[in-house]
């Protein structure tokens, strides 16, 4: 299965100020912030010009996205309107290695009867990706899709930026209601999977 097969691009829509935002500075966010700020870095050469956060603030701003800024921990967290709903995205910069990460945070977490099947869900739709993957914690069943790309030596930039948005996004409003038919419906991984891979179009529809 080739990525040409599986990968949707999708414009995401931020949400406006004043609405229910997932990426709000609650307990959660924090706490996965917090974690993604922990995880080790591995020194690179920065280029000189302007930062990778400053860069993708320069961006979102260009577009009227609404989001935070965590200077401290060098994240951006923004809520976002998918095609399957509203989902917490969050743009890792990473400025000793250069790297920047793009996570989507699924708008559920997977019980814990239902994760062996997710994990093979999950595998059937990572295989064949060439730009990112998707993730789920053990622990709590917490699911992401991540993008990143690796700058050291080049340049991040707002085109970038957009095709990585929008890859994460298409990737993940294909994939994701055939996790709620294993969760809900009783679906096996590989049915699911299937059917995202090969969506069943109405009469009439594009």
């Amino acid at each position: 299965m080739t990525q040409q097969e599986v990968e949707t691009e999708t414009a995401l829509t931020t949400l406006p100020s004043g609405s229910t935002n997932p990426a709000s500075d609650d307990a959660a966010t924090e706490q996965l912030i917090a974690a993604l700020a922990s995880l080790g870095e591995v020194q690179g050469t920065a280029p000189a010009g302007p930062t990778l956060l400053q860069t993708c603030i320069d961006c979102l701003k260009a577009d009227d996205w609404n989001y935070q800024v965590h200077e401290d921990r060098n994240i951006i967290s923004a809520g976002v309107g998918l095609k399957t709903g509203s989902a917490k995205m969050i743009f890792d910069c990473k400025e000793d290695s250069q790297r920047f990460i793009v996570y989507l945070m699924l708008p559920v977490s997977v019980p814990e009867e239902h994760r062996v099947k997710a994990y093979e869900y999950f595998t059937r739709a990572n295989y064949g990706l060439v730009i990112g993957n998707f993730e789920m914690d053990a622990s709590d069943g917490e699911v992401r899709y991540k993008c990143s790309v690796d700058v050291e030596g080049g340049k991040l930039t707002a085109p970038m930026i957009k095709s990585m948005i929008g890859v994460t996004g298409g990737t993940v409003d294909r994939f994701f209601p055939g996790l709620m038919k294993i969760i809900y419906a009783g679906a096996s991984p590989k049915e699911a999977a299937e059917e995202a891979r090969n969506p069943i179009t109405s009469p009439g529809s594009q």
